[in-house]
């Protein structure tokens, strides 16, 4: 994803929230998904002068991390759809990336919203850590606990995906 950021000339945005989070996640299973809202969201720029922007808001009980970008958006009639599998708009698109990012977050127990406007852009929101009901189910089915948090983790994820250090 960074080597098409800096390809497509794409600005960064970030605010991080300063507050840590201590969340259970499986992180190659996270950063499938963050990656593959990044490189939509990359694709969906192009043509413009591209704005990504990555935030994080962190509270006692839930940590939120929104990737928008300014770009074609999503009409309303194609919004329902875009986690179905084989959805795409894409000519040389599968319509398995965002399919497979719904799955992998609801694994996680991630919630997940998206609010997009044709032709100004789309923002994914993730809410980390949003139903301990979901936990308990986890660890009663010996799901395998990692315990992560979520600033420093979300930060190095995101940093992984761009590239950066």
């Amino acid at each position: 994803a960074g080597d098409k950021i800096q390809l497509n000339d794409i600005t960064i945005r970030k605010n991080y929230a300063a507050k840590d989070f201590k969340i259970q996640i499986n992180r190659p299973q996270i950063l499938i998904a963050l990656t593959n809202i990044v490189i939509n969201a990359i694709d969906a720029m192009a043509g413009v002068k591209g704005i990504l922007t990555l935030v994080t808001i962190s509270t006692d009980e839930t940590c939120i991390v929104q990737i928008e970008d300014n770009g074609c958006g999503i009409s309303e009639k194609n919004l329902n759809k875009i986690f179905e599998p084989y959805f795409t708009n894409k000519p040389d698109g599968l319509g398995l990336g965002l399919a497979t990012t719904r799955n992998i977050l609801r694994s996680n127990h991630v919630g997940l919203n998206v609010k997009s406007t044709e032709a100004k852009g789309t923002n994914f929101i993730l809410r980390f850590g949003e139903n301990d009901h979901d936990k308990l189910l986890q660890r009663k089915r010996n799901v395998p606990q990692l315990n992560d948090t979520i600033n420093e983790f979300g930060l190095r994820l995101i940093d992984t995906i761009l590239h950066e250090d």
